[in-house]
C-alpha cells in the first residue's frame, strides 16, 4: 500500500495539523523567515487542515491517514460516476 510518509507535504501537513490543535490558527509562521509567512501566513489549504485537525483529535495519526484515504476514494468515485454519466 501506499506509504504516505515518503511524501514530504505528509510532514507539513502533521505539523500544521499538530500546530492548530496546541495554538490555534496561525497567521504567522516566524520559523520560515525571508518568505514572507514570518510577516503573514495566509494558509492556502485552511478548510483541508481544519479537516485534518478534527482527525487527529479523534483519531491520532491513523485519523489523518483515513481522511486522506476517504478524500482520494471520494474524488475518485465523483470523477468515475460522472464518466459514467457522460457514456451512451
Amino acid at each position: 500500500m501506499f506509504d504516505q510518509t515518503t511524501d514530504p507535504d505528509y510532514y507539513y501537513h502533521v505539523a500544521m495539523t499538530r500546530h492548530i490543535l496546541e495554538h490555534g490558527v496561525p497567521h504567522t509562521l516566524p520559523q520560515v523567515k525571508g518568505t514572507g509567512w514570518d510577516v503573514l501566513f495566509s494558509d492556502k489549504e485552511f478548510l483541508y487542515h481544519q479537516l485534518t485537525t478534527l482527525f487527529y483529535w479523534m483519531f491520532g495519526e491513523m485519523g489523518l491517514r483515513a481522511l486522506s484515504f476517504v478524500i482520494s476514494g471520494g474524488t475518485f468515485f465523483i470523477f468515475a460516476l460522472r464518466a459514467v454519466q457522460r457514456l451512451p
